[in-house]
């Protein structure tokens, strides 16, 4: 009767580490979620089946019923780990959607803007002046850009140097306003384009 006790138990065990171990090394790509009840119904199979075994092949008394209270707890074991990797996926799809925005927001793109547009920075960005001409806004506080290239402070109102390598520290209403016919430039980071017309 033990023997048979600690078999079933067993079973449940291994049943269940190999539920987890297909759960946490399967690629996420082609993961097949079930559903708890799908879940519920294949552990009541399984209680069933090891409740209802009958008598020992060859014998005549009956098998003691497995412990409940065991199989109730590898259960909640069970249902802790799904639990656990439904919260780790969701970690895991916000990491994703974080990692891609910012390796677009990574590269440089180019814009092209005209006369009396103006660009302003939505956070920390960098730009690069290459034609046409600009000049600075501040903020609130009336501070200004930094030029990387020359290391000075850009007051609002001062024109940017072309090619110099220039950051907008805080999106807090700095940015650019185009002051040639046409301009290009390049520009890392969020911004909220501000037509002349």
């Amino acid at each position: 009767m033990r023997q048979d006790k600690k078999t079933a138990i067993a079973i449940i065990t291994v049943a269940f580490i190999m539920s987890l171990m297909f759960c946490t090394t399967a690629q996420t790509a082609d993961l097949v979620i079930a559903s708890v009840e799908y879940v519920d119904a294949k552990i009541a199979e399984v209680r069933a089946l090891i409740q209802s075994s009958g008598t020992p092949s060859g014998g005549t008394t009956p098998v003691t019923p497995v412990d409940n209270a065991k199989i109730t707890e590898l259960e909640t074991a069970l249902g802790n780990a799904l639990k656990e990797m439904d919260a780790l996926r969701s970690r895991m799809d916000f990491l994703d959607v974080t990692v891609r925005d910012m390796s677009d927001n990574y590269g440089m793109q180019v814009l092209h803007v005209y006369k009396d547009d103006v660009i302003y920075a939505l956070g920390t960005s960098e730009l690069i002046l290459r034609s046409g001409s600009a000049i600075v806004i501040g903020n609130a506080n009336n501070e200004g850009l930094s030029d990387a290239t020359t290391g000075e402070n850009l007051n609002p109102g001062v024109s940017l140097g072309k090619d110099h390598f220039v950051v907008i520290p805080r999106g807090d209403g700095r940015g650019i306003k185009i002051t040639s016919g046409e301009s290009y430039i390049m520009y890392r980071g969020s911004f909220s384009y501000v037509p002349a017309n």
